[in-house]
């Protein structure tokens, strides 16, 4: 919920009470050189403390409002928890409006030049969330106001891009607001007009034209919509609100007609040439804007252009660059060098040595943003070299060692091709999709060697057409295919084929579930690196490089079974098997279980009866035989031959039904623990349309990982059958401990029974589902010994007397406290979440 006023602050901005003007309302029919002259006209001293006056009066008059209509409040980001500062721009409209008096007319110069001056204080450029990124779920604060450090910094392209992200220009809640003085943070230098900083601003920050000269002095910038680079031409400007007759037309001081805005004058024609270098004397004084090869193209055309580099110059003196507010360590080395910086995408840079008359990508870096980085001194944030991780690229950085089959020759000539291929990902392809660039940051060995074998491809004209169908077709999803199976040409071949041959849905179906599947390797790498370290570095790329292998031979089965669903649902379930293994993996790490030599020979195998193996059944049967025994040893415990015989029917049945789904965790191929998902409608029947989720075969070899893999196996997999938003069923004997690991994964105990000869509990997982918290009661279960003097945990006959105690409640969570020595149980009212949502109406 949004809450809280306006804070009060300290203006942040210095005002020049000297550029206030006297009010000419009185005087409409003034000649507009006379009025200039009479604004501009040095007034007295006490004409001007009037002025002084009245613009305090009015600042304050519009702050009070702004408090007023809680323009400004605040709400807590749900991620972080961080006290976040929210604008409502309605309502600061309407505060705007009420501020201004029914004898001040809004064709006023007076009132709108102190309404510029007066929001450049109250509001500025502090960062700030507006409603509607709220009602969008965009937690990113952004400077109110684009507000440059000076004059000087307005027409600075370095000044500019460095900039911070902004919501609107000063002059934007103003009608016809660049014939307005811009607000600055520093007054002083050469004079800059509110068009000519509004128009550097749109031409060449991030966050609208980013642009930049290329090779042949063309100004390029970005297209509003695809952001891809075009070469610049009056449409941009028109694009943004600045239509050429902004240039193309100038005010006269000839009297007898009324001119724009209702102001006395001629309007004279010139040429948009003349009017840009008039309008804009100091972007074209600096070489910034070209009035005649710039607008020189008046049809407002679009022309594509693959070059999309960010141009920057070499490191400063102390190997650094300003990059988006934050000095960025690159490194000294590069000190005189004739490299250039590059954004190739809003997390990674690159350092591009341009000696030699090419192009070649030396090294990359993390491009780190404010609220990563440190304060420094001056209001300066600065990334350091632990920050930034700059580190070479080129195709020996990335493993392309010289094969034992390639002379020396051979060798050279690879490693140039890659390198030109590298910088043509780069600098024209990865700025296109940023979410690429994470393939760059930090990956494993395996991956970027993928990467320089694809970028040699690059180099061959025989691929370079495929390459484009690609970035054409099927756009990221077909690059990142591309690009993991760079070292395959068979596999690459066949995926080429594959996507010529199918429908474009079909195709970016499987691509997706492919790269979800890469994520998922990646995942599991990075978790595993962190648990084991360094010192067991090449045994954790060897897991990660298996799963690959699995992943490819996956992708080149969709080409082998193009017109098979099923078949191709297989990129999709491995995915999620690997999710799977991973949230293994970390349950084990809890229970303090996780080893390495396990993890190595482990996979997780996620199938449907009906499409499981013959051996992998078996092996299932002997775990359930081996949990619940031959019907007579363990019979005072319930498994009589009568449950163990319906146990294993229910087994048989499921392992041929496509509606059963199997999480195999299987160690050198040997199936070791398994947990099964039967889909069923209401009546508790086997359906392809479930309502719910039946959770059974819960077991695992006792001998493994101190005989916690089935517990780890189960709640992994029922983690990701929650995301299918099912109820989920299950049954537990209560005399196990996984009774209690049910209720903490999120499960319900709603009564106790007798299936055959077993004592359960009826269990039940519903995110449909509420829980009445201020229902709870505690309940302490009778103490029972068994034959050796140990304490029992409660039986079937304890949770029924308990469930008869606590009517129209369920079981929450069970417990043993260990100070009293006893066992307790917390039950609450349950109700579905549709009849409370009712209640509460």
């Amino acid at each position: 919920m949004l809450e809280g006023p306006l804070d009060k602050r300290e203006p942040v901005f210095k005002h020049d009470e000297s550029l206030a003007r006297e009010d000419t309302s009185a005087r409409e029919d003034e000649t507009f050189s006379r009025a200039l002259n009479r604004w501009s006209a040095k007034p007295s001293i006490k004409a001007k403390q009037e002025q002084i006056d009245r613009t305090e009066t009015f600042r304050g008059s519009l702050e009070k409002l702004v408090h007023e209509r809680n323009v400004m409040s605040t709400i807590k980001n749900p991620a972080t928890g961080d006290e976040m500062n929210v604008l409502d721009e309605q309502a600061l409209r309407k505060a705007i409006d009420a501020s201004f008096a029914k004898a001040r007319s809004w064709g006023d110069r007076l009132p709108k030049d102190e309404l510029i001056a007066a929001l450049s204080i109250i509001l500025g450029d502090r960062p700030v969330l507006t409603r509607e990124q709220v009602v969008r779920g965009d937690w990113q604060p952004k400077s109110f106001f684009y507000i440059p450090e000076s004059s000087s910094a307005a027409v600075d392209i370095t000044a500019i891009k460095s900039s911070p992200p902004f919501h609107h220009f000063a002059t934007d809640l103003v009608l016809h607001g660049d014939q307005f003085e811009y607000p600055f943070r520093e007054r002083g230098g050469d004079s800059v007009t509110s068009l000519e900083t509004r128009t550097a601003a749109l031409i060449f920050h991030p966050q609208y034209g980013d642009g930049f000269r290329n090779e042949k002095g063309q100004l390029m910038v970005r297209d509003l919509d695809t952001r891809d680079y075009v070469q610049f031409s009056g449409g941009f400007l028109r694009e943004h609100g600045i239509g050429y007759k902004k240039f193309g037309h100038q005010y006269g001081t000839a009297s007898g007609k009324k001119g724009l805005w209702g102001r006395a004058g001629s309007v004279e024609i010139r040429s948009v040439r003349e009017g840009v270098t008039a309008g804009l004397p100091n972007l074209v004084r600096k070489g910034l804007i070209r009035p005649v090869e710039d607008f020189k193209q008046m049809t407002y055309g679009r022309v594509h252009v693959d070059d999309q580099r960010v141009e920057r110059a070499g490191v400063s003196s102390a190997g650094s660059r300003h990059i988006r507010g934050v000095i960025h360590y690159i490194g000294k080395e590069f000190i005189g060098k004739d490299v250039r910086i590059v954004d190739i995408s809003p997390t990674l840079g690159a350092v591009i040595e341009t000696s030699g008359g090419g192009e070649r990508v030396t090294h990359t870096f993390n491009i780190i943003s404010r609220d990563q980085a440190k304060s420094g001194k001056s209001n300066m944030w600065l990334a350091g070299a632990p920050l930034t991780q700059t580190r070479p690229f080129s195709a020996e950085a990335v493993a392309l060692p010289r094969r034992t089959d390639e002379s020396l020759e051979q060798y050279h000539d690879r490693t140039e091709k890659t390198d030109r291929g590298l910088a043509h990902l780069l600098l024209h392809v990865i700025p296109k999709y940023p979410a690429l660039s994470k393939m760059l940051r930090d990956k494993p060995t395996y991956e970027l060697a993928s990467i320089a074998q694809a970028a040699y491809l690059l180099e061959r004209d025989k691929q370079a057409r495929h390459f484009d169908e690609f970035v054409k077709a099927h756009g990221e999803l077909g690059i990142r295919t591309f690009l993991v199976t760079g070292n395959n040409d068979e596999l690459r071949e066949k995926v080429f084929e594959f996507s010529r041959s199918s429908s474009s849905e079909h195709v970016q179906k499987v691509f997706q579930a492919y790269g979800q599947l890469i994520d998922s390797v990646d995942n599991l790498h990075v978790y595993l690196s962190e648990q084991f370290g360094d010192a067991n570095k090449e045994a954790v790329n060897e897991i990660a490089t298996r799963r690959l292998k699995v992943a490819e031979r996956l992708l080149a089965a969709a080409y082998e079974n193009k017109d098979d669903t099923a078949k191709l649902d297989e990129l999709s379930r491995a995915a999620e098997a690997n999710n799977i293994l991973i949230t293994a993996s970390r349950v084990l790490k809890e229970r303090g279980e996780l080893d390495l030599a396990l993890m190595r020979d482990a996979e997780i195998l996620s199938v449907r009866g009906g499409d499981i193996s013959p051996q992998d059944a078996e092996a299932v049967k002997a775990l359930q035989y081996q949990r619940y025994g031959d019907g007579k040893v363990r019979a005072d415990e319930g498994y009589t031959l009568d449950t163990v015989e319906g146990a294993m029917a229910g087994l048989e049945k499921a392992l041929e039904q496509k509606t059963s789904r199997f999480h195999l965790f299987r160690l050198d191929g040997k199936v070791v623990a398994c947990v099964r998902f039967d889909q069923q409608d209401e009546a508790g029947q086997h359906t392809e349309n479930p309502t719910r989720l039946y959770m059974a075969t819960v077991m695992g070899d006792k001998a493994i990982a101190g005989g916690k893999l089935a517990e780890a196996n189960a709640e992994a997999a029922f983690r990701q059958e929650q995301k299918q938003g099912l109820p989920i069923c299950a049954t537990a004997k209560p005399e196990l401990q996984i009774a209690e690991k049910y209720l903490e994964w999120g499960f319900v105990a709603r009564s106790a029974s007798m299936y055959k000869n077993l004592p359960i509990l009826n269990i039940e997982w519903d995110p449909r589902s509420a829980i009445d918290d201020s229902s709870t009661e505690a309940y302490v279960f009778p103490s029972h010994f068994d034959g050796k003097g140990m304490l029992a945990r409660p039986s079937r006959k304890d949770h029924e007397t308990a469930f008869a105690l606590h009517a129209d409640k369920v079981l929450t969570r069970l417990y043993y406290d260990e100070q009293q020595q006893r066992y307790c149980g917390v039950y609450a009212r349950g109700a579905r979440a549709e009849v409370s949502e009712r209640a509460a109406a």
